[in-house]
């Protein structure tokens, strides 16, 4: 029945663009329930957020180092977390396993398990070699199967073995006259800045 616009309704009106109102209702019902599916699964999405990684800039040889990556899933459940260095896995953790946090045979990296977890991992004794980026891929669980990766750069600074030595060619000179003197610093790495001053005036 097709309703007009004083609300009656016409027979005629059925028979003649009967299959036009059919189509019509139709394709509005299929609008209808396709938005209401579509704010529905909206309504019940989660989504991988906000992954921020903490990487000191530089640190010295031999200290521990925690490294941490900071996430949101947004009720989603967490799949993995992995830890490289330059591109070489060296720490994973995996919720569903037992135990969850395992370490990779990676040289010169000596992973701490007891002091990382979800959220972050501790390197003991670090050395120089391990100067690179350092990155942290996040990885929610299903349905949503979302990753994030995000890198920082390290560097491991060596520190000079002893404290500068200094060489002057002469003890004594005349007023006017130049000398040559040389300070060295060994064992740095990198290079250390080195800065002169006489009578405490830099």
């Amino acid at each position: 029945m097709v309703i007009g616009k004083n609300g009656s309704s016409s027979l005629g009106e059925i028979k003649m663009i009967g299959l036009g109102v059919l189509r019509f209702v139709s394709a509005y019902r299929f609008v209808r329930a396709a938005m209401g599916d579509r704010a529905k699964t909206d309504k019940e999405c989660h989504t991988l957020k906000s992954v921020i990684i903490y990487v000191p800039e530089v640190v010295k040889s031999g200290d521990t180092v925690t490294l941490s990556c900071d996430y949101d899933l947004e009720q989603a459940a967490l799949y993995t977390i992995k830890w490289y260095r330059d591109d070489v896995e060296f720490y994973r953790f995996v919720p569903k396993e037992s135990p969850p946090s395992k370490a990779f045979s990676v040289p010169f990296i000596n992973v701490d398990i007891s002091r990382s977890g979800s959220k972050n991992v501790t390197l003991r004794g670090v050395r120089r070699e391990l100067t690179g980026h350092y990155k942290c891929e996040v990885s929610a669980d299903a349905p949503l199967f979302h990753t994030e990766i995000k890198s920082a750069h390290m560097l491991v600074a060596e520190l000079p073995i002893d404290n500068p030595s200094i060489s002057i060619d002469q003890t004594k000179v005349e007023i006017g006259k130049q000398i040559q003197a040389d300070c060295s610093a060994t064992g740095s790495d990198p290079a250390a800045n080195l800065t002169w001053y006489i009578n405490e005036e830099e």
